[in-house]
C-alpha cells in the first residue's frame, strides 16, 4: 500500500513527561543518528526528527513532506552556542530574540554558513531537548504532517498519516501550546515577521527593539551592581521599560554576596537589585565597550550622563 511504501510499520514509544526514561531517549536518538524518520513532542506541535547529515533520511523526509528541495527544513538545536556552527553575521536583533524567547516557540531565519538562509530554533520540550542533545547530530525538525494538513497537537493526529513512513514514533500526548512557532527573518533590517504563531508581532517587535544593557566587572559583587542599581533607578524615574539592565561578572566564584558597603547603597533603593547573587558573564551577546574609572562616585556620574537625552 502507499502507507508502506517508505517503510514497515511504525515503532511507537509512549513516553510519560513526569517519568522519562534515558533508554527511550536513547533509543530515539539512536534512530535519528542512524538515518530513521522519528516523530517527537515539542511544545508547539509534533515533529518529524532527521538527522541532517544524513542523506537518505533527508529525501525520504522531503518526499514525505511533498516539499519543493529549494524550501529547506528548520533545524532544532538544544542550546544557544550553537547557533554559530550554523549561521553568520548574526545581527543583535536575533541575540535579543534569542535572550528573551530560547527555549520557546520562535524559529529565526539568519544568513547560513554554508547557505543563503537557515532556520533555527530550540524547542521547549524536555523530550525534544535531551533526544537532540544525545543525537550529537544536526537535526531538521519539520512538523509531523503531509502537505495541506493542519499540523498535529496530539500524537494520534501526527500518526495517522505517517504510521508506516516513519521509522519510530514518541507518544507523549498533547503538547503544551498546541500552535506552530512565529518565525522570523532576521537577515533584513528592519526583520520580517514571515509567520505569527505562538508569539503575537506585538511581543517579538518589542523584544527585538528594547535595548539591553550589561555592566562586567570581575566579580559581579561591587562596581557593575552599583552602575546596575543606579541606571535601573533612573530607567524607573523615567517611567521607562523599553532598558534591560543586567551585570555579571569574569571570574565568579560561586554564588557570592554583594559586597556589605555595595549592600547597604542598594538597600537604600529597594526596587532595584536586591537580593542580588553574583552571576558570570553570559557570552558575547551584548557589545561590550570598555568603561574607564572605579570610584563610584564618578562612575555614578558618568552613567547619569551618558543618559542624559536619550529618551
Amino acid at each position: 500500500s502507499s502507507r508502506n511504501k517508505f517503510m514497515a510499520p511504525t515503532r511507537i514509544l509512549r513516553i510519560d513527561f513526569l517519568d522519562i526514561k534515558d533508554e527511550d531517549i536513547r533509543e530515539a536518538a539512536d534512530s535519528i543518528r542512524s538515518g530513521g524518520l522519528v516523530i517527537i513532542p515539542t511544545e508547539t506541535v509534533y515533529g518529524v526528527a532527521v538527522n541532517m547529515l544524513h542523506q537518505k533520511a533527508v529525501e525520504r523526509l522531503y518526499a514525505i513532506k511533498q516539499r519543493p528541495k529549494d524550501k529547506p527544513f528548520s533545524i532544532a538545536i538544544d542550546k544557544k552556542e550553537r547557533v554559530e556552527e550554523f549561521a553568520r553575521d548574526i545581527p543583535i536583533a536575533a541575540y535579543k530574540l534569542m535572550s528573551k524567547f530560547w527555549p520557546g516557540p520562535l524559529t529565526l531565519v539568519l544568513k547560513g554558513v554554508e547557505q543563503p538562509s537557515v532556520g533555527l530554533r530550540i524547542p521547549d520540550d524536555e523530550i525534544a531537548l535531551r533526544i537532540i542533545e544525545q543525537t550529537k547530530a544536526p537535526i531538521l525538525l519539520p512538523s509531523a504532517n503531509l502537505f495541506g494538513k493542519p499540523a498535529p497537537v496530539n500524537f494520534e493526529t501526527a500518526i495517522q498519516d505517517l504510521n508506516g513512513r516513519v521509522d519510530l514514533a514518541i507518544d507523549a500526548g498533547p503538547v503544551k501550546l498546541g500552535i506552530e512557532s512565529s518565525i522570523v527573518d532576521v537577515r533584513v533590517e528592519p526583520l520580517q515577521i514571515t509567520r505569527v504563531g505562538a508569539i503575537s508581532r506585538e511581543d517579538i517587535l518589542k523584544a527585538a527593539q528594547n535595548k539591553s544593557i550589561l555592566f562586567i566587572c570581575t566579580g559581579n559583587s561591587c562596581r557593575s551592581v552599583i552602575a546596575e542599581a543606579l541606571l535601573k533607578n533612573m530607567l524607573l524615574e523615567q517611567k521607562r521599560d523599553d532598558v534591560e539592565v543586567t551585570s555579571a561578572g569574569l571570574m565568579i566564584l560561586g554564588n557570592r554576596r554583594i559586597a556589605r558597603r555595595q549592600d547597604s547603597f542598594i538597600q537604600a533603593r529597594p526596587r532595584c537589585l536586591r537580593p542580588h547573587c553574583a552571576g558570570s558573564y553570559p557570552g558575547d551577546d551584548q557589545e561590550i565597550r570598555p568603561y574607564p574609572g572605579y570610584g563610584e562616585g564618578t562612575r555614578g556620574r558618568n552613567i547619569k550622563n551618558r543618559s542624559r537625552g536619550k529618551k
